[in-house]
């Protein structure tokens, strides 16, 4: 009968329709699994990657520190012994200073002893021994 040719017809497409419906999702579902896989692969990697980065950070800091405190001790360095050179210049100075005050004294007291035998006869020189006899 037509009837039962349509009815066989339209449950031919029923199935077809649902085949196609089970087909559809079959492919959905694996490519939901597959864009998780990408999203979860990317999430790894992008956290792989932050751990990096901050891996990186911290030895940078680190390093940073160490420059800072190297440098810091360095500086302390240079202070210490450009205080050093300073003192060591004073007492240089003050050495020069007392040295050139003895100097000064020195001759000073050379030039009253000069004035002194300049005034004194020839013979009364201390420095001088007494003729023995008869060389005039």
């Amino acid at each position: 009968s037509h009837a039962a040719a349509l009815q066989a017809e339209l449950d031919h497409v029923r199935g077809e329709a649902a085949g196609q419906r089970e087909r559809a999702e079959r492919i959905e579902a694996a490519r939901s699994r597959e864009l998780n896989e990408a999203r979860r692969q990317q999430w790894e990697t992008q956290a792989l990657a932050e751990q990096s980065l901050d891996q990186a950070r911290r030895a940078l800091a680190a390093e940073q520190r160490s420059a800072q405190e190297g440098r810091a001790a360095a500086a302390a360095q240079l202070a210490r012994a450009e205080a050093q050179l300073g003192a060591e210049r004073a007492r240089a100075q003050g050495r020069e200073a007392s040295l050139a005050a003895r100097h000064q004294e020195l001759l000073a007291s050379l030039q009253r002893e000069r004035e002194r035998a300049a005034q004194l006869p020839p013979q009364q020189l201390p420095h001088q021994s007494q003729p023995s006899g008869g060389d005039a």
